[in-house]
């Protein structure tokens, strides 16, 4: 960030931002980003079988408190159309009043790299 107000500064542009301290002009605006939620309780089965957190699943804050039930649905890695013409779907799947299970990510050899990318992770 002190690159990119450096070459504003440099290029001749006027800070805008109202946001410092002593409220003069400055070119930073600062906004939330994400939050961050309590998890009360959290519970997941399948049939007779119990899933622990953290251990066989994880939560994201990419949702709201709610409550439901309906059956689960393995879907791999939810990739509809990947490499090598590569789906985690058949084609008569219907996900239609079900709860999507999925990996994260891409598929990863036993190393932890993505079978996928040429470099990277």
């Amino acid at each position: 960030r002190e690159y990119v107000e450096s070459q504003f500064k440099t290029r001749g542009l006027k800070p805008v931002m109202n946001v410092t301290e002593d409220g003069a002009a400055g070119y930073r605006q600062p906004f939330p980003l994400g939050s961050s939620s309590d998890l009360v309780e959290i519970g997941l089965s399948a049939g007779d079988r119990e899933f622990e957190l953290d251990s066989d699943f994880v939560m994201t804050e990419m949702g709201s408190d709610a409550g439901i039930t309906a059956p689960l649905s393995f879907v791999g890695y939810g990739i509809e159309s990947g490499p090598d013409d590569f789906s985690s779907f058949g084609e008569d799947d219907d996900l239609s009043g079900r709860i999507a299970v999925l990996f994260r990510f891409e598929p990863m050899d036993e190393e932890g790299k993505s079978l996928w990318a040429e470099s990277g992770w």
